[in-house]
């Protein structure tokens, strides 16, 4: 007859290690955080390099072409201010556009002022191809 009261000869491995069922261990826990911190400092800094402070330089050159597109549009006199604040951003870019390769995209809020004379607030995109060459413009009502 066998002794049912008697201990196992194996043991658990839950009860060799001190672990719990069902638990990962501690080491297994510090490697998916060590992976899960490293890959949202990787998103972080992906993100900061995406988006940049906007460049006097690019400025001017959107600030030019929007001249010369605004009197193409209009056919008389017409004025559009650019206003460089914390709304402003540079975002690098690697694609076509409207048939046309796109670096770059400046967005940045403006304030247009057609021949009627009338102002209007508007969300300036400024589309460049590379440092210097703006290939497209978009003017939307800001709200």
């Amino acid at each position: 007859m066998r002794d049912t009261t008697s201990k196992p000869l194996a043991m658990p491995v839950a009860e060799l290690t001190g672990e719990l069922p069902g638990v990962l261990p501690r080491a297994a826990r510090r490697v998916i955080l060590a992976v899960a911190l490293a890959v949202a400092l990787w998103a972080a800094s992906s993100a900061t390099l995406a988006l940049a402070e906007v460049s006097d330089q690019d400025l001017e050159v959107c600030m030019a072409y929007a001249q010369i597109e605004l009197a193409t549009q209009y056919g008389s006199p017409s004025s559009l201010v650019f206003i460089n604040d914390g709304r402003a951003t540079m975002e690098r870019y690697d694609g076509m556009v409207d048939g046309h390769y796109v670096s770059t995209i400046l967005r940045l809020d403006g304030v247009l002022t057609p021949p009627d004379g009338v102002p209007r607030p508007v969300r300036v995109t400024c589309l460049l191809a590379s440092v210097g060459e703006p290939v497209g413009l978009r003017l939307e009502p800001r709200r």
